[in-house]
């Protein structure tokens, strides 16, 4: 048997242990979006967001949100296992983005908003992705004279509900839902099927290390890998007291592009 230390398989036939099965993070993702349906998921000042949905999502209104951009990215011709980079800062968005892309069996490749386009241009040639969110209206401008130096590249998703492009390239995150709802007219059992079918072992992120020793080298974390440290969380918490439950509430306030505040904040709650 062929396996990598981020590979469940590695664990069983190499390290000899026990391990456990886990959901994938997508089917935890839904099954928590239909237990904890009118509960609200997210918080957030909408002034920043042009109103949207006056600051809250419940997690049936994230769910729809996140059905939908899955779709779209379904639409414009993802398959299971494309690599997607997204370049944004930490925001609502962000997750919505994240989940559409674990839900659609994409794979997230995550950008700091603050590199440089040299860099944008590594990672997403390095990680042979196909399209790309953007956070805002000023730093796709920024980093759009790179956009001709990524070979694969086939769409930018400006992660605007307002923003509209003459660039046929280009799509404001509106135009995703849009989209999405046109596809799943038809297909939606398609999609409910892609992220019912996701292996646990398929990877779900790539995330780069700061290259302070030369180039960024990409980490794949799989959905195994993810899931498995969570559950972690969960073991290792009440051995000291603590608790954590659908009753807390987190503060993101690190780049969502780096692992910690993706892990015990972002992932942690979903």
């Amino acid at each position: 048997m062929h396996c990598l230390p981020g590979d469940v398989n590695y664990f069983k036939e190499v390290a000899k242990i026990e391990v456990r099965e886990y959901l994938n993070f997508a089917e935890a993702f839904q099954s928590n979006c239909t237990k904890l349906s009118d509960r609200i998921v997210q918080r957030f000042n909408p002034d920043l967001y042009n109103g949207d949905n006056q600051g809250t999502f419940t997690w049936t209104e994230m769910k729809d949100r996140v059905d939908k951009m899955s779709c779209g990215l379904m639409a414009l011709g993802i398959e299971k296992g494309d690599r997607i980079g997204i370049m944004a800062p930490s925001g609502p968005y962000w997750t919505h983005a994240d989940m559409a892309m674990c839900c659609a069996a994409a794979v997230s490749v995550t950008i700091y908003p603050t590199l440089s386009l040299n860099e944008l241009t590594y990672i997403m040639t390095d990680s042979e992705s196909k399209m790309l969110f953007i956070g805002n209206v000023p730093l796709y401008e920024r980093i759009k004279p790179a956009l001709k130096d990524i070979p694969l590249l086939e769409k930018v998703i400006v992660l605007d509900m307002e923003y509209r492009s003459s660039d046929p390239m280009v799509l404001g995150l509106s135009e995703l839902i849009e989209l999405g709802k046109e596809y799943a007219k038809e297909n939606f059992a398609l999609y409910e099927a892609r992220w019912k079918n996701i292996d646990i072992n398929d990877w779900l992120t790539i995330l780069y290390t700061s290259g302070t020793t030369g180039q960024g080298k990409g980490v794949i974390l799989t959905h195994w890998g993810a899931a498995s440290r969570m559950e972690g969380v969960n073991e290792f918490f009440p051995k000291y007291n603590m608790t954590l439950n659908e009753d807390d509430v987190t503060l993101c306030f690190l780049p969502l592009s780096h692992i910690f505040d993706r892990g015990s904040c972002q992932f942690m709650a979903l």
